[in-house]
């Protein structure tokens, strides 16, 4: 038992020094390595232990900037969606088959990998700023809730 809560604890290392460091991928490393586990061999238990340090780790983010009232009004609508979508999915998720489930979270991963890797975000316009927290917040509720 030990050796698995040490296994785990190095794996969490290992995800907050990538965050750290790129500043994204502490999910998608700790989900990764999580599942490789004998003690965590399914995806739903590997991202039940993630969320606390996911959303700590972003907290910290905001809260490093100084700017938690500024950054929690302009991103409230973004919030909003991902927690309403969010809760959502998560209920619908225990009725999705397994292989399903592992399809639609390695696709997200790939897709997430290779835009990174590839594609230079262009400058959003301000118009477009609010629609695009929406769609944005839809899809990490989907993700976040499955």
């Amino acid at each position: 038992m030990y050796d698995s809560l040490i296994l785990i604890a190095c794996i969490f290392l290992l995800a907050g020094t990538i965050k750290g460091v790129v500043g994204i991928g502490l999910p998608t490393a700790s989900i990764s390595l999580l599942t490789q586990l004998d003690a965590i061999s399914q995806p739903q238990i590997a991202i039940a232990l993630i969320i606390f340090p996911t959303m700590l780790s972003n907290l910290w983010q905001v809260y490093r900037t100084g700017e938690v009232v500024r950054t929690a009004k302009r991103f409230w609508p973004f919030l909003l969606i991902m927690l309403v979508i969010l809760w959502f999915f998560a209920r619908l998720s225990a009725s999705i088959p397994e292989i399903h489930f592992l399809m639609i979270l390695g696709t997200a991963i790939a897709v997430f990998a290779l835009s990174s890797l590839f594609i230079h975000p262009p400058r959003l316009p301000e118009r477009f700023d609010r629609p695009v927290q929406i769609m944005s917040g839809g899809l990490a509720g989907v993700m976040g809730g499955l």
